[in-house]
């Protein structure tokens, strides 16, 4: 099912790998917080914290009528996500987008040096899991992403298929100077080229920007 794939493959980043047993599935559900559901967005977990369901197993005990009046026609599909009801098949050939990898420090990259040695080990990183990975396609663009120590974040990027050191420590520094704040976490990246033929994407539930399911709200 699209909704136990959706959410193991989210559940253990960047990596994606993470089991759930079918005997398990509906226990691993009930202990989901709510705002871990797919087409839940900021808004729509605010509102519904703020009427006591912090988990899917507090929504379980909400009769439908009452989701419905709270959340529209979004109310249903609550219904059936906190169960983890969705029986749409698992649809596993789209292409790659991206592919990218990051690490939160346990302790904050407190200056500029700090963040350039941390830089190479994702660099070689990305490298390696670009190689494993068999469904990747040609590199488009580079990217960069830091999120500070007051967790605001920032990604920088550029059209590059193949950068070299001094390509990857320009974005980090692109990013790094105007704030100059310690660094919880890193990340670096690839987005990849889509074909030119795809004109367009058809979005599930899923795949909702988050503005949209908001819109209920």
């Amino acid at each position: 099912m699209q909704y136990y794939a959706k959410v193991a493959s989210d559940w253990n980043k960047p990596d994606g790998q993470f089991v759930v047993h079918p005997r398990d599935a509906d226990a691993f559900v009930a202990t989901l917080p709510v705002d871990k559901l797919f087409g839940v967005g900021k808004v729509t977990a605010a509102k519904l914290k703020s009427l006591g369901a912090q988990s899917c197993a507090d929504l379980r005990a909400w009769p439908l009528p009452k989701l419905v009046q709270h959340f529209g026609r979004f109310g249903q599909r609550l219904f059936e996500l906190c169960r983890g009801i969705d029986n749409r098949p698992v649809i596993n050939d789209h292409p790659r987008k991206s592919l990218s990898v990051e690490t939160t420090y346990a302790h904050d990259l407190t200056d500029w040096a700090s963040c350039l040695k941390e830089l190479q080990p994702l660099i070689d990183d990305l490298y390696a899991r670009q190689q494993r990975s068999a469904d990747t396609g040609r590199p488009h663009k580079t990217f960069v992403k830091i999120r500070f120590d007051d967790f605001s974040h920032t990604t920088v990027e550029c059209v590059c298929s193949n950068p070299n050191a001094a390509i990857w420590t320009q974005l980090l520094s692109e990013g790094w100077q105007p704030r100059s704040r310690p660094v919880r976490l890193l990340g670096v990246g690839f987005r990849y080229e889509e074909e030119t033929h795809l004109t367009g994407l058809q979005l599930g539930l899923f795949d909702t920007p988050e503005s949209e399911i908001d819109a209920h709200d």
